[in-house]
């Protein structure tokens, strides 16, 4: 289909400005021209033709993975996140590509199968490229498997895979239910330990006494603090699954943002002093060789887990439940989507929590007033 563009300025010689417009197997083609209204409907067959060809190529052509692995994270980053390469769902994806690359590589896209996704869990296990990880979660896992999921339906969508989509339904079984309590003599270590450690000793309390995730904190900026309302404002940009919410914070952790604010007056963000998503897990890391209870035991199941940033939102959910503070409360102070899902871990809900549900965690974790 070819018509008239609507913009004719610039146009002389009694030449006309066309647009060209075409779909083959679900894939849109567009192009600019400006000839003489004689050559236009010659010029467009010949331009359909070669789109037609295009196409074709691609269809027979054997593309590798890592070829199309390029494509697909420029479209993601085009479509899925609008050009911001600093959303998280792009940064992870990007992440994911050296070891995706390390294992299918130079195989061909057409030819991967099922089997091949279950080779790829096995060797996943047992690669990591961290000296403090011997061996993956399933969760780990599934996070990759999910990316390969969606990477596979947009290969389906354009015809790169003709086949049903081989990482569908490949997820394992999580065992990812930790509950983690602090004793009041922990909680005082963790505290006037990380008091000595500047930026670290305010996230270890945001995650403490409002359970926000790490890349939740390590994206805070000091306009999502409403010092007067005591609230927290995660934006749909940096929370998981895109959902934004509203946390109420207790007054102490209100009361330290508010000296730290005066301290640095002229920053935009709350962790400028990191760099990197990668310094505050640093920071942590080092920290946490620091303590006595860096592993810990889970008070269901007994074992002896490895003290992790994330464990500190477990502990702000049974703080809470502890304080008497009511499941849908928690829900909405977590984030998460169901009851359901907050009464086997997390919570989002419209109810406003009030201030004082809030400062019941006050009740339950001790912090001396000197501390900040």
């Amino acid at each position: 289909m070819y018509k008239k563009h609507p913009n004719q300025n610039g146009v002389s010689g009694g030449k006309t400005r066309y647009r060209f417009d075409c779909h083959i197997k679900n894939e849109r083609f567009r192009k600019q021209i400006t000839c003489y209204k004689s050559d236009v409907r010659k010029l467009y067959w010949e331009w359909e033709k070669d789109c037609y060809y295009t196409v074709q190529k691609r269809l027979e052509h054997n593309y590798p993975f890592f070829e199309i692995y390029d494509w697909y994270l420029e479209h993601y980053l085009k479509y899925h996140c609008v050009g911001d390469s600093s959303r998280p769902a792009y940064v992870v994806r990007v992440k994911a590509k050296e070891r995706l690359n390390l294992f299918f590589g130079n195989m061909i896209v057409k030819e991967i199968k099922r089997y091949h996704i279950e080779d790829f869990i096995i060797w996943r296990r047992e690669y990591s490229p961290s000296q403090y990880v011997s061996r993956v979660t399933n969760a780990t896992i599934n996070r990759d498997i999910s990316i390969l999921s969606h990477f596979f339906y947009y290969c389906i969508d354009r015809e790169y895979y003709c086949h049903q989509n081989p990482a569908q339904r490949m997820k394992l079984k999580e065992d990812n239910h930790r509950r983690i309590k602090l004793t009041e003599n922990q909680f005082q270590e963790l505290f006037e330990k990380a008091e000595k450690k500047g930026h670290l000793y305010t996230a270890v309390l945001l995650a403490v006494f409002t359970g926000l995730r790490r890349e939740e904190i390590f994206t805070l900026s000091w306009n999502d603090i409403d010092f007067d309302e005591y609230i927290i404002r995660i934006s749909s940009k940096n929370a998981k699954g895109g959902k934004g919410r509203i946390v109420q914070a207790p007054d102490v952790l209100i009361n330290h943002l508010r000296e730290l604010r005066k301290k640095e007056p002229d920053t935009r963000d709350v962790f400028e002093y990191w760099n990197s998503r990668e310094g505050l897990k640093t920071s942590w890391r080092r920290f946490k060789e620091e303590l006595s209870f860096k592993n810990i035991e889970d008070i269901e199941s007994g074992k002896q887990l490895q003290l992790c940033f994330h464990d500190l939102r477990h502990v702000y959910a049974v703080s809470l439940l502890e304080a008497g503070v009511s499941i849908s409360d928690i829900k909405s102070l977590l984030g998460h989507s169901s009851v359901r899902m907050t009464e086997q871990r997390y919570a989002n809900v419209s109810k406003t929590v009030s201030r004082d549900t809030a400062n019941k965690i006050s009740n339950i974790i001790p912090l001396h007033k000197k501390a900040i």
